[in-house]
């Protein structure tokens, strides 16, 4: 998966850069590995892709706006497939995550697949199907949705009284079941609120004791990577070569 960042607005509104695996700085000064020319722009913007999701932070002096919703200075978040990035008056970033293109579709595997937590024959046989609905095809990302549930499941079963983990499996079904009906719009918001979801999981303050196990932060990783390729597909905002 490659990664582009588009320049939509501002003085440098229609260029477009190819960034590397690993950190980027954006800004005006020399260290700066994407320079923009808007005047307005003082401080240092740093992308991290890593494993197909892209994590951004701000030592700007100010409030910038990520997919339009405040993000104050020294914060990191994900930034995700379509959203757009403010940080300043004129200038608007976008970020654009493009699947890499197979030959052919990759064949399922046979057999049934056990998740943990009860879901039920019917879940099973859900998590199961590709996201067009046709049996021999699957979904393009590598991790696939029922790894995802079953990473997703675990954490609810061994942190049952945390409700921002308990909450996970039942938004991935629920737009897991939208994706599979057909329902593109309505998936997208799905996701899209299961992608909240996530982020909130990972915000919310712990103690010591209560903090996220390396299995925990692993299964959140492969759901976060899940989530760019559905977005990718589903958004109105397709991404192009």
């Amino acid at each position: 998966m490659s990664v582009q960042l588009v320049v939509k607005g501002g003085p440098d509104a229609g260029r477009v850069y190819s960034l590397q695996s690993g950190v980027t700085n954006i800004g005006r000064g020399p260290n700066a590995q994407i320079r923009l020319s808007d005047g307005s722009l003082h401080g240092t913007i740093t992308i991290e892709a890593t494993g197909g999701v892209v994590r951004v932070r701000h030592d700007l002096p100010h409030q910038i706006y990520l997919n339009r919703q405040p993000f104050p200075p020294g914060e990191s978040r994900t930034w995700f497939h379509g959203h757009e990035l403010q940080p300043t008056a004129d200038t608007v970033l976008v970020m654009k995550l493009l699947g890499e293109k197979s030959d052919a579709p990759e064949k399922s595997k046979t057999g049934q697949w056990i998740l943990a937590g009860g879901m039920g024959i019917c879940a099973v046989i859900l998590f199961a199907m590709p996201a067009g609905g046709d049996p021999g095809t699957e979904t393009k990302s590598s991790d696939k949705p029922e790894a995802v549930q079953a990473g997703l499941q675990k954490m609810t079963a061994d942190r049952a009284n945390d409700p921002t983990v308990s909450a996970l499996p039942k938004l991935f079904a629920a737009a897991r079941s939208d994706e599979l009906r057909q329902r593109t719009s309505d998936a997208f918001d799905s996701y899209g609120r299961f992608r909240d979801a996530i982020l909130l999981c990972e915000a919310r303050p712990r103690r010591a004791s209560e903090m996220l196990t390396a299995e925990e932060v692993s299964a959140i990783a492969a759901a976060k990577r899940f989530i760019n390729d559905r977005l990718i597909e589903l958004s109105p905002v397709k991404a192009t070569d």
